[in-house]
């Protein structure tokens, strides 16, 4: 960071709070990286605030600005920061935006970088809230930070051609996006970037028949790959499934993967392949493969509603006390997409506006419809 910048963020942090007059406190789960989506630059970022009074506090407006020129690149009104609002750790929103004393609450947000972005951007919060009874507002900024400009994870296929939806959105209140672990004192969003996966066949339909049917699911049993050389760094392959989805069991959270493969790749990243069928995993602990190399079969375990494959990419290889990382894919064909997810399964994808369009070094979008070379 210039020493101009730094003067710059100096400044618009203390412009409108004394030292200690901030009954809440501001500061971001973990410092985002952009990721490019849909041709856009995107960060992914959680906000964490923490009520250090003894006074409830009303949540009314945040305000998100670059800190050099105190340009404001987002605002959020109570309408959007309660769909966007969590406690944390996660329980039930009391009287919806109200941060209650000696408690943590969450915001999830997604910035898009329009046009060209600053060489050092600095973003900070400036956050608008109000006493239960309304009639006293106050005003607190921090949670600033400096996005990490690393190159994304760049993963080959994990699956083979087909018509494949990258199933996620980030608005979903109960998405891997939204899914918080405590370990250690500390929050983590393993499945921040996570995409599920799922195939479909004639006419858009997941299934040909009968969708209870596990195995008349397109993608049931499709081959997944490794998309890139690494070490298999962990593995579990003692789920069962049963026939049926109607049959499945609900399995707690620790058990949400089912059968799983973490593949260990380059720069300490781990790619978590989850939901796999059993019997199907074709390589052990400690195996080395190379990208393309078939390592399992799509499956119905774990916490799953329909077969499919769960992809996300981590700073650890164990299931909790990590982060979710961002990646995208060498190339991939975008053919459409399902908007909010609406009439996946039941009808035919919004096509997309430039025909099938060959995407690289990209992030499918939500719900996006794509096909794997």
């Amino acid at each position: 960071m210039t020493i101009n910048r730094l003067l710059a963020f100096l400044f618009v942090l203390g412009a409108l709070s004394c030292p200690g007059q901030t009954p809440v406190t501001l500061h971001v789960l973990r410092i985002p990286s952009p990721v490019v989506i849909e041709g856009e630059t995107v960060l992914y970022c959680e906000l964490v605030l923490t009520n250090v009074t003894s006074t409830p506090q009303v949540l009314k407006r945040l305000t998100i600005l670059d800190t050099a020129n105190s340009s404001i690149i987002r605002v959020f009104d109570a309408e959007e920061l309660r769909s966007r609002y969590a406690t944390l750790p996660p329980a039930p929103a009391a009287e919806g935006l109200t941060l209650v004393p000696q408690t943590s609450g969450l915001i999830y947000i997604e910035l898009t970088l329009s046009g060209k972005v600053p060489a050092e951007p600095v973003y900070a919060h400036i956050l608008e809230m109000t006493d239960v009874s309304g009639t006293k507002m106050t005003t607190v900024r921090g949670g600033a930070f400096e996005p990490l400009y690393q190159a994304p994870v760049v993963l080959g296929a994990p699956l083979r051609d087909g018509r494949w939806v990258a199933v996620y959105e980030p608005s979903w209140e109960r998405g891997h996006r939204r899914v918080v672990y405590p370990f250690g004192g500390t929050s983590y969003i393993p499945g921040r970037f996570a995409i599920d996966f799922i195939l479909l066949g004639a006419h858009a339909k997941m299934a040909a028949g009968d969708k209870n049917i596990v195995a008349n699911w397109y993608g049931y049993g499709a081959d997944v790959l490794a998309v890139s050389d690494g070490v298999v760094a962990d593995m579990g392959d003692d789920f069962e499934e049963s026939a049926t989805i109607a049959d499945h069991p609900v399995y707690p959270a620790e058990k949400a993967a089912g059968n799983y493969i973490v593949l260990a790749i380059d720069n300490d990243r781990y790619v978590f392949y989850e939901h796999l069928k059993p019997r199907s995993i074709a390589v052990q602990i400690g195996q080395k493969v190379k990208k393309g190399d078939r390592i399992a079969a799509l499956g119905f375990t774990g916490q799953t509603t329909g077969p499919h494959l769960h992809l996300h990419v981590a700073d650890r290889s164990a299931s909790v006390g990590t982060e979710g990382l961002p990646f995208v894919f060498e190339n991939f064909t975008l053919l459409g997409s399902y908007p909010g997810g609406k009439g996946l399964g039941e009808r035919r994808w919004v096509r997309a506006k430039k025909g099938s369009a060959s995407i690289t070094q990209e992030r499918p979008g939500p719900n996006a419809v794509i096909s794997f070379r």
